[in-house]
């Protein structure tokens, strides 16, 4: 349905004018109940560790698996680490994801948003 005229049709013009600004409103409020309750985690590759954080990637929870007694301290905080940035890039697809939903694929804001997501391969091994 194209929008009314607010020249030739002011009445209607407002009321397509409110539906939409509903219609914005009921997605924005779903964005919100989705991030809200979002949840991710992550296990490592030998599963000694696994790591759940929220949709804003901040840590919520971690585990140690059986396997995770025969590394060392340095071993263990490297696979906590890793494990940590595999759950927050989840997080950060994720949130596009709603994101894209609510302001469309090409949004300015969700442009924004990709500049700061985490790298899709989270291993800073192969970062470099």
């Amino acid at each position: 349905m194209s929008m009314p005229s607010f020249a030739s049709d002011p009445a209607g013009f407002a009321e397509e004018l409110a539906r939409q600004a509903t219609r914005m409103k009921e997605r924005a409020d779903r964005a919100e109940r989705a991030m809200a309750s979002a949840s991710f985690t992550a296990a490592s590759r030998d599963k000694s560790v696994t790591v759940t954080v929220n949709s804003a990637g901040a840590l919520t929870g971690v585990e140690f698996g059986s396997k995770a007694r025969a590394l060392t301290r340095i071993q263990l905080a490297a696979t906590v680490m890793e494990t940590y940035a595999q759950a927050t890039a989840e997080a950060g697809r994720r949130s596009r994801e709603v994101l894209a939903e609510l302001l469309g694929d090409r949004s300015e804001t969700l442009g924004a948003f990709d500049a700061v997501l985490p790298p899709a391969d989270p291993d800073p091994k192969r970062q470099r």
